[in-house]
């Protein structure tokens, strides 16, 4: 895996400066992971083969898109790409910008509990390559050996309901995010993590 959390551990990715969007672990523990997807690509479709430099001039369009947007960029912890490389691009230490709305049980913020992984693809249209499958598992174990979490919980983003609010006004997401395509796979994989 590609740590690329330092380059984007920046005032120009996060705004107005990196300290606004650092957290305490102590304070926030990491509770599950969020799978989501891109819903496209930022440039040229990428394939299983593509280059890695391909993939991090995608990273940093994702992360100049998602700066100017919310402020920090990228929105995600991790990436992983059709080839199945995956990336750190969020610093553990930080809350993010993928997961609208506070957890039910908690009251906080799914952003400051929920690791963010994102897969460049539009599984609207069609399901994450096999090496992406294999590529996000590698993430879901650092994630499970950094948080301690054997039984780590993984969703998709839209299975994350929120405190009822003007914006979720019933609770629920308002994405299909990642999609009709991916959130079989997600269940799988929770599965075969609980039987590993």
């Amino acid at each position: 895996m590609k740590d690329l959390t330092d380059k984007y551990f920046d005032s120009e990715y996060m705004r107005p400066q990196p300290s606004e969007w650092v957290i305490n672990r102590d304070d926030f523990p990491v509770l599950s992971a969020a799978i989501h997807h891109t819903a496209g690509f930022y440039g040229p479709h990428l394939s299983t083969v593509a280059q890695e430099e391909e993939e991090v001039a995608q990273l940093d369009s994702l992360a100049r898109d998602h700066a100017d947007r919310f402020g920090i960029g990228p929105a995600y912890h991790y990436a992983v790409m059709p080839s199945g490389r995956a990336y750190a691009i969020g610093k553990w230490g930080t809350h993010r910008a993928h997961t609208a709305g506070r957890n039910p049980a908690t009251q906080d913020y799914w952003n400051n509990e929920v690791i963010g992984i994102v897969l460049f693809g539009d599984f609207t249209k069609y399901p994450p390559t096999g090496a992406q499958r294999f590529g996000t598992l590698e993430v879901v174990e650092e994630v499970k050996r950094i948080s301690g979490l054997e039984d780590l919980t993984i969703r998709g983003h839209r299975e994350h309901d929120s405190i009822p609010t003007a914006r979720f006004p019933h609770g629920a997401q308002t994405t299909t995010c990642p999609g009709p395509f991916a959130i079989p796979w997600v269940w799988d994989m929770q599965e075969l993590i609980r039987c590993s």
